[in-house]
């Protein structure tokens, strides 16, 4: 029933350079660019299935995880991360890189 299919879409914005609307998992917000790039390298040895973005606004750098279609399935990460990150993981709101087969699960 092509009724049925249009209501099974999924509704996604995708931005002006192909990127979408997601989330990823906050390790640290920091005035020290050296504990950012410390805790980056901390999470991409423990972490390595995961990209790991680091951005700053001033006057801090912020240390981001994963390209999370659904916020459940960030919250489910996070809680993995717990076990080396026990405190200050927020799962927050981003424009993450995304393939199809992502976006069509």
């Amino acid at each position: 029933n092509p009724l049925q299919n249009l209501f099974k879409t999924k509704i996604l914005v995708i931005t002006s350079n192909g990127k979408v609307k997601g989330f990823r998992i906050q390790i640290t917000s920091t005035n020290s660019r050296d504990q950012a790039f410390n805790v980056k390298a901390l999470v991409l040895s423990k972490f390595p299935d995961q990209k790991v973005y680091t951005t700053y606004q001033a006057p801090l750098f912020k240390v981001r995880v994963g390209d999370f279609i659904k916020r459940e399935e960030a919250e489910k990460y996070r809680k993995l991360m717990l076990s080396i990150f026990p405190t200050g993981l927020y799962v927050v709101e981003d424009v993450v890189e995304a393939i199809l087969e992502d976006i069509d699960q």
